[in-house]
């Protein structure tokens, strides 16, 4: 798979709590090393998808490191206008629409 933009991916542009949660479990993912964060030839933050380890190749592979990350309704925002993000990449779930 291609690498995709961390923010086209994670954020819903009608639900800041669920690019909250979609950031949120995308760390489960990148702590069991089935993808990384990486910055791409603009400096925009990247998600590449791994092949799921096994014990042993997890062991040799893997590279562990952490980070936390902030992310503002105010950033939400900014990163809503900067990206030009209309649609989730991830679909809303029904308990976020409001109406």
């Amino acid at each position: 798979m291609q690498a995709v933009c961390l923010f086209q991916f994670i954020i819903n542009p009608t639900s800041f709590g669920q690019s909250v949660e979609n950031l949120f479990h995308l760390s489960f993912l990148i702590k069991d090393g089935r993808a990384t964060i990486e910055l791409d030839e603009q400096k925009c933050p990247t998600i590449n998808l791994h092949k799921e380890y096994n014990e042993t190749e997890y062991a040799d592979i893997v590279y562990k490191k952490q980070v936390v990350m902030t992310l503002t309704m105010a950033d939400w925002k900014e990163i809503i206008e900067v990206y030009k993000i209309n649609e989730p990449t991830i679909p809303t779930r029904e308990w976020f629409i409001t109406t």
